[in-house]
């Protein structure tokens, strides 16, 4: 068995960083070796698991913004054009956008007085202060998400509606939210497949 490597995170608890092969599992990793050979995914390509997106939403009413009477705009999809989106009313954009034009997203909100909680990757969250964003607020939280696509990637957030001078916080409890939210999704997954093993072994022995 390889050897696990663990550290504590920015919040002082244990996380697993990576598992060492030995040599013999590197030798025979038949799977890494074709994953090699597969199409890289981008950050550009996540999209994001409704129950992630809703424990983010709630964080977001109880301590960024009320929600409620807003119309919460997601115009980040495949194919689409989020300049020409529709942001009438009193609308709220809380999205995970292509992270490669995060900066010209904001540039975009900062200019029409656009509201939004967008999500960003946490190794660049501090990469580039865009153009008269003097109200924006980086919040540090340094979520592990699994996206639908695959793609792990530890994410923050940026929003321009949090009041006062605030310019960086860190949040262990919104952290902590995701990940007791992806702990269930991760238990209760796990536990389908292994009903779905049950029944499969039983199904077997009474055609036995």
């Amino acid at each position: 068995m390889g050897t696990k490597i663990v550290q504590h995170n920015i919040f002082g608890e244990m996380e697993e960083i990576r598992t060492k092969k030995t040599r013999k599992e590197v030798f025979e990793d038949y799977d890494g070796f074709v994953n090699k050979f597969k199409p890289k995914l981008t950050t550009d390509d996540c999209y994001t698991p409704q129950y992630v997106y809703d424990v983010i939403r709630d964080w977001v009413d109880e301590n960024v913004i009320p929600l409620e009477g807003k119309r919460v705009v997601r115009p980040f999809c495949p194919g689409g054009d989020y300049r020409n989106f529709d942001y009438s009313g009193d609308c709220f954009v809380l999205d995970n956008p292509p992270f490669s034009i995060l900066a010209e997203i904001r540039d975009f909100y900062a200019e029409h007085n656009i509201g939004y909680f967008l999500f960003a990757p946490a190794l660049t969250l501090f990469s580039r202060l865009g153009k008269n964003e003097d109200n924006v607020t980086f919040i540090v939280a340094a979520a592990k998400i699994v996206y639908e696509n695959g793609a792990e990637v530890r994410t923050s957030f940026i929003t321009n509606r949090i009041p006062g001078e605030l310019r960086v916080t860190v949040r262990g409890d919104l952290f902590r939210r995701v990940k007791e939210a992806t702990d269930r999704m991760e238990g209760m997954t796990k536990k389908r497949t292994a009903a779905l093993c049950l029944s499969g072994a039983c199904h077997k022995q009474r055609a036995a």
